[in-house]
């Protein structure tokens, strides 16, 4: 269950206290496990699919495999942290809407240094299925 509150001058306060304590009394007596983290703005679904698309699209283009494709975006941004001599790619699925929005612009970029066009977002929104799936097969615009 996911409960939503905000800390402020080191006070917390719950958005929905009367749901928060009624999910506590429904509770068994048990052990439990509290996750607190900072909210983030979540990505929209047309965001998350248009940097998926771009990179298939990419990977098309140049004949490259799409995980390689992302995972080389992700080094150029940085977007990966480093255990022994391993680089661990952080998931798409971690970036808030800020941060996906500069992955997208770099791809972009990325793109059209490989003379790659690319749909723009607007574009991407307005294709159904059946055009994303062509643009796909055939590699870009």
């Amino acid at each position: 269950m996911i409960f939503f509150g905000e800390k402020k001058d080191n006070k917390f306060t719950y958005e929905d206290k009367d749901r928060l304590n009624d999910y506590i009394q429904a509770l068994p007596n048990c052990r439990i496990t509290i996750t607190m983290k900072r909210y983030r703005s979540p990505r929209s679904i047309i965001q998350n699919s248009l940097w998926h698309g771009l990179c298939q699209i990419i990977a098309h283009s140049t004949g490259n495999d799409l995980e390689a494709v992302k995972n080389a975006i992700k080094l150029k941004l940085g977007l990966y942290r480093k255990q022994g001599s391993l680089e661990i790619f952080i998931s798409s699925a971690d970036l808030d809407s800020k941060e996906y929005t500069v992955l997208v612009d770099r791809t972009y970029q990325i793109a059209a240094e490989m003379n790659i066009v690319l749909p723009n977002p607007e574009e991407w929104d307005q294709m159904d299925a059946e055009e994303r799936k062509a643009l796909l097969i055939n590699g870009g615009m």
